[in-house]
């Protein structure tokens, strides 16, 4: 398992512009303390048999939407819907608008999530001279990241503004 060696490793690889993507997916509502059950959700999404034709293959998005001040949150997970098509029946969906995103490649094992979005909420984002704009932060689980064992590492993006 791969861990980071300072908190100066979370550097975002890119910052930049990115397309607007339809996540369809089961969606949970979560607090800090409850978020430890969203494993439970993604094997809940698994056992539902997708992906299916009408999604984007071998590309899963957690989608972090609707925080509140008091700490609760939405998160859908998912895979990305291609253009054009259909929900699949029992899915819903959320969108994740196209707009500037900061994305950190995160090459840990998923039980580090939490420690990872820290590193980049409170370690990267106060000094970085961007703040958080509105819309949902996303998880992206690649091609190489392996649901089975957690390994091949993720990205997380965040959607930015530059400070004035």
């Amino acid at each position: 398992m791969t861990t980071r060696k300072s908190n100066s490793d979370c550097k975002p690889t890119r910052i930049g512009r990115l397309g607007e993507r339809v996540i369809a997916g089961i969606d949970g509502s979560y607090d800090m303390g409850t978020r430890v059950a969203i494993p439970s959700q993604w094997a809940n999404y698994a056992a539902m048999g997708y992906p299916t034709e009408q999604m984007v293959p071998s590309e899963y998005y957690g989608v972090c939407h609707s925080m509140q001040p008091d700490g609760r949150f939405g998160y859908l997970c998912g895979m990305q819907l291609r253009k054009g098509e259909t929900v699949p029946q029992g899915l819903t969906t959320q969108r994740v608008p196209a707009g500037n995103y900061a994305k950190f490649h995160c090459p840990v094992h998923i039980s580090q999530i939490h420690e990872e979005w820290h590193l980049v909420m409170a370690e990267w984002l106060p000094g970085s001279g961007y703040f958080l704009a509105d819309g949902p932060c996303v998880e992206y689980y690649g091609p190489d990241f392996d649901g089975n064992t957690g390994e091949g590492g993720f990205e997380l993006w965040i959607p930015v503004k530059k400070q004035a």
